[in-house]
């Protein structure tokens, strides 16, 4: 296999592609440093040393592989604060973010959260925090099954194998959440285990740094 640089990347992390639709692989959606335009007037209340990330759609040409058509998502799925990455439930049509928690967690730290929005260009849909939030620790990156039966996704809660380890919940009816279940010893590390994507019913990616004790994240 080849490796290519896509002509989207920056000087900053740009991260979290995916296609919206397997069927349509010419449309991807990443995570990007938010323009500085994007609401300025909160912007000058945001004091930080790091990008703050927004969700931006874009065509993937799959023969080139050039990428073109560059646009931030609705301010319905972006917020002032950081987003992505992000899942899309084609079955529900249901867009599931990490986005900054609107409550400090421990050591007064910022946590990750995750919100559920319908997938829409409409601008007067609001993401809803999802039940299986917690106060105190971190729930983010998540990936839908193509079935759309589990959500998975990543979270430091409590009673996991130490850092970050990854988690599914079903997707039951009306849209609800089951109890959040922890991927177990085979996955899980006392380090981080994090940016799930569920690619197949039998075949999960992740990356860890649970690598002979260099501590980079390894696919």
């Amino acid at each position: 296999y080849k490796i290519i640089n896509l002509n989207i990347n920056s000087e900053k992390s740009d991260y979290g592609a995916l296609f919206l639709n397997s069927s349509d692989p010419e449309v991807i959606i990443f995570s990007s440093p938010q323009e500085i335009d994007f609401n300025k007037v909160m912007r000058k209340k945001l004091k930080s040393n790091s990008p703050v990330y927004n969700i931006f759609e874009a065509n993937l040409n799959t023969s080139t592989f050039n990428v073109s058509n560059i646009t931030p998502l609705p301010d319905s799925m972006n917020s002032i604060f950081q987003d992505g990455p992000a899942s899309l439930d084609i079955k529900r049509n249901i867009f599931y973010i990490t986005r900054s928690s609107k409550t400090f967690g421990k050591d007064n730290l910022i946590q990750l959260d995750l919100y559920s929005i319908p997938f829409e260009k409409s601008t007067g849909k609001i993401a809803i925090p999802l039940t299986i939030n917690g106060q105190n620790y971190s729930s983010m990156h998540p990936s839908v099954s193509p079935d759309g039966n589990r959500l998975y996704f990543s979270s430091d809660r409590p009673g996991g194998f130490g850092g970050m380890d990854l988690y599914f919940v079903e997707i039951l009816k009306d849209n609800q959440l089951g109890k959040p279940v922890n991927l177990g010893p085979d996955i899980n590390s006392s380090l981080d285990e994090v940016f799930p994507f569920s690619f197949s019913k039998n075949i999960l990616f992740y990356s860890s740094n649970n690598n002979q004790g260099t501590e980079e994240l390894n696919i």
